[in-house]
């Protein structure tokens, strides 16, 4: 092991010890709730989109399209009368 290795990982040691485990624990929990949060509130918010979107297009509010009966039938279409 030369000098330039044990110098680096003297350096990562130093790191080591000057930041306590509980403080970096401590400083990765607020973004973790967060995150959590957001998450949550991206969740309802997609629940909501969808249910809307199924209001839209479940067909109460589309209108009745009137058609006139056809009084031929087509051969070539078996679900003509």
């Amino acid at each position: 092991m030369n000098f330039f290795d044990r110098q680096s990982s003297q350096s990562k040691n130093k790191w080591v010890d000057f930041i306590a485990p509980d403080i970096l624990i401590s400083l990765a929990t607020g973004p973790l709730l967060l995150g959590l949060i957001g998450s949550k509130a991206l969740q309802a918010g997609l629940r909501e989109l969808g249910e809307l979107s199924e209001e839209i297009f479940r067909g109460d509010r589309l209108p009745l399209l009137n058609f006139p009966a056809s009084s031929t039938s087509d051969p070539d279409n078996p679900m003509s009368v």
